[in-house]
């Protein structure tokens, strides 16, 4: 007999909640921080601990009703094992394994990274002293002692399986999944085998109550075992999705809980697995992101996901609310500000966010659920279009005169004249409330000039922007002028889309971020590197930092980029400002990655950063970072032209290169050549303030004619030059 108990979520308005370290970057949504968390461990029922990305934990004192954030390292904790209320180990993943005997409140470094592990960790400690580790596919560790030392040992995983998950039966049987074979250890990890008592097919993970009673989490199944494993039933619950996690035991009595990420998160059953019913659905978190699950008795529980949420029952599963990451927590494709408070967000959904004071409050509301709006291009202060796809995945136009609040269907995009020519809009541009221009994948593109009420099918084809390419970007400068870009190139037209004048991007490097102040004036991403031009496109001039990810600018000398680096096993986040139109960099330090996917300025001080699982962040002082933590300033570094310049490449020639620090630090001088590979180090490493010298000789280096760029950067700043080779 199945039992369906219908679960209701408070619906909840997004309000802003004052961080006592705040940062240059504040959480607006999800509330009040959005930290995906992997895992979740109840201590006992008033006292849990959350593991979250970006090295944070959260901890809480009062049964999960609210949380703290603690950050104990740099990489993601990835998972968690308490063995009574006081001591609770973590792994995070880069491999350092910490221990807290307090409740969380203090950390100690058990195991440092080796700088060796990749992919998953996992940690599981049986008792106070016997435990393992997963440290990705190559490292397995083991502790008798509590974690005072791990002995690391090879990986039972063969050649470059991925681990999935790792299990205890016993305190001498464990068992390690790949996503090829599932292995068994009867020897507590000295010798492994193929384990042929498991079904191996869509296993997800096992749980172990005690050497004889344990579950098999599949896919689309979830199996029990009361005899250690020789025979297995399997269960009548819900959902049909992934099983990731259940919880048993003496503690929960009779109860048991199963997670999952289909249309029902959390089976639960209150007589021991005779019956089950639907305690927690998918509409919890969004696509069913949840990751984890814990119960300190039969009553009081966590579950926890993506975008920070966190759900708490305290009658065994019959009801949850929600205590963390409140707030939508779906895909932002699209944010705009008018003024510094009155804006909105669209989503990947049928749901929109607006806002009037800058975003302190966003409010969800959903004005026509048949269609998801994802793009909006703003023709006046309150006034715009967006386009957005129905459940038969037709796009259509819509019209908002009233900043986002309500908005009046238009018409449908066209089809392509020749299937199966798909075509997905991804740019939108309206100069004029008449006038608006559409573009797309297949090369395809559109435009009305009676607000949408009819639409030309137009093409923009040729060997740089072809019939496959997409048009990311669209910009309209009035009367008649529009500037397309493509990965591979700029179209430009001057006569509103009836001919096209095509460049092909420097090199053969594609785009993935372009902005154009005039059809002449453009800024760009191309593999990475910050590029420019100043002649429609015909020409780029690039800087070789392959870091870059967004890009903005606010007028021809003025502008921002997001960086992201990867030092050993450290995310490094970082915004570089420009005030000469990018001849120098400003390098303002971010002191936590950031999964940002876009951004919209109003000004160089006001921002909103967004993304996946609901992520709103905004600025209101250029991203600085604010007090307690340390803000990156330029030094007033000197490069001087290179001399000779250009270089004879016939005659063996040699170019000196002279530069000044202000100050000791870190400094690297790189030569590029035009397709930005680098082709020389000249200098690497720390080095002291005052005057230095570089020489580069293109004898013997097989050069090609061109014009090569040198680089020199410190921690702080970054500044390019041209070098010229001639034959």
């Amino acid at each position: 007999m199945r039992l369906y108990i219908y679960v209701t979520l408070p619906l909840l308005f997004i309000a802003s909640i004052t961080d006592s370290n705040a940062q240059g970057w504040e959480w607006q949504n999800p509330l009040p921080r959005g930290y995906r968390i992997y895992d979740v461990e109840m201590l006992a029922d008033w006292s849990a601990i959350a593991v979250c990305e970006d090295g944070f934990i959260m901890r809480s004192g009062d049964g999960g009703q609210s949380w703290r954030l603690m950050q104990v390292g740099t990489s993601a904790v990835w998972d968690i094992s308490a063995v009574d209320e006081r001591n609770v180990w973590i792994v995070l993943e880069d491999g350092t394994i910490m221990k807290s005997s307090d409740w969380g409140s203090s950390w100690t470094k058990q195991r440092e990274s080796t700088g060796a592990e990749t992919g998953t960790t996992k940690i599981e400690m049986l008792d106070g002293m016997r435990g393992m580790a997963m440290l990705g596919r190559n490292i397995f560790s083991r502790t008798t002692d509590g974690g005072e030392t791990w002995n690391d040992f090879p990986s039972p995983l063969s050649g470059s399986e991925v681990g999935i998950s790792l299990s205890a039966q016993s305190p001498t049987v464990w068992r390690a999944l790949g996503n090829r074979f599932l292995y068994v250890s009867r020897d507590f990890g000295n010798t492994w085998i193929l384990d042929q008592q498991v079904e191996f097919e869509g296993l997800n993970h096992l749980v172990w109550e005690d050497s004889l009673r344990g579950w098999s989490c599949k896919s689309g199944s979830l199996d029990r075992t009361t005899d250690g494993g020789a025979t297995w039933e399997e269960q009548d619950v819900f959902g049909f999705g992934y099983f990731m996690d259940v919880e048993s035991g003496a503690h929960l009595n009779d109860h048991i809980y199963a997670l999952s990420d289909g249309s029902v998160l959390v089976n639960a059953s209150f007589d021991d697995g005779e019956n089950w019913n639907v305690s927690l659905l998918d509409n919890a978190f969004e696509n069913g992101s949840v990751y984890g699950m814990s119960f300190a008795n039969d009553r009081v529980g966590l579950v926890v996901g993506g975008g920070g949420r966190i759900l708490r029952t305290t009658d065994g599963g019959q009801s949850w609310n929600i205590t963390h990451g409140i707030g939508y927590l779906g895909t932002i494709s699209d944010v705009h500000f008018t003024t510094p408070d009155l804006g909105f967000a669209l989503t990947n959904s049928s749901s929109i966010l607006l806002t009037t004071d800058g975003g302190e409050r966003w409010i969800e509301t959903i004005p026509n659920d048949d269609v998801t709006l994802q793009y909006a291009s703003m023709y006046s202060q309150s006034s715009g279009y967006a386009y957005g796809y129905d459940e038969d995945f037709l796009y259509h136009v819509y019209r908002t005169e009233d900043l986002g609040q309500t908005w009046e269907y238009v018409n449908r995009v066209p089809l392509p004249e020749f299937p199966p020519r798909r075509f997905i809009p991804l740019a939108i541009t309206a100069p004029s409330r008449d006038t608006m221009y559409i573009s797309g994948t297949n090369g395809l593109f559109y435009r009305s000039f009676d607000g949408g009420e009819s639409f030309d099918s137009l093409y923009v084809v040729n060997d740089v922007v072809n019939q496959y390419n997409s048009g990311f970007e669209l910009y309209a400068f009035p009367p008649s002028t529009i500037v397309h870009v493509s990965p591979n190139g700029v179209a430009t037209s001057f006569n509103a889309g009836d001919n096209w004048q095509y460049e092909r991007t420097q090199s053969g490097r594609w785009l993935s971020e372009a902005q154009f102040l005039t059809p002449d004036i453009g800024f760009g991403i191309a593999g990475g590197s910050f590029t420019k031009t100043t002649d429609g496109g015909d020409t780029w001039e690039m800087q070789f930092d392959r870091d870059n990810a967004l890009i903005h600018f606010f007028n021809e000398e003025v502008g921002v980029t997001y960086n992201m680096s990867y030092k050993g096993d450290r995310t490094m986040a970082s915004l570089h400002w420009t005030f000469n139109g990018g001849e120098d960099w400003e390098i303002r330090a971010l002191n936590e990655p950031m999964g940002w996917q876009s951004w919209h300025w109003f000004d160089p001080n006001t921002g909103w950063a967004y993304g996946s699982s609901g992520l709103l962040r905004a600025t209101k002082n250029g991203g600085v970072v604010g007090l307690g933590t340390q803000t990156i300033m330029p030094g007033d570094i000197r490069l001087s032209q290179s001399y000779p310049n250009p270089v004879s490449l016939s005659g063996g020639g040699s170019t000196s290169i002279v530069f000044t620090l202000p100050e000791a630090g870190y400094v690297s001088l790189s030569v590029f050549d035009p397709l930005g590979r680098k082709v020389a180090t000249l200098k690497e490493g720390q080095m002291q303030a005052g005057s230095h010298q570089a020489a580069f000789n293109v004898t013997g280096r097989n050069l090609a004619p061109g014009t090569y760029y040198y680089t020199l950067r410190t921690n702080a700043t970054a500044k390019t030059k041209k070098l010229l080779l001639v034959e």
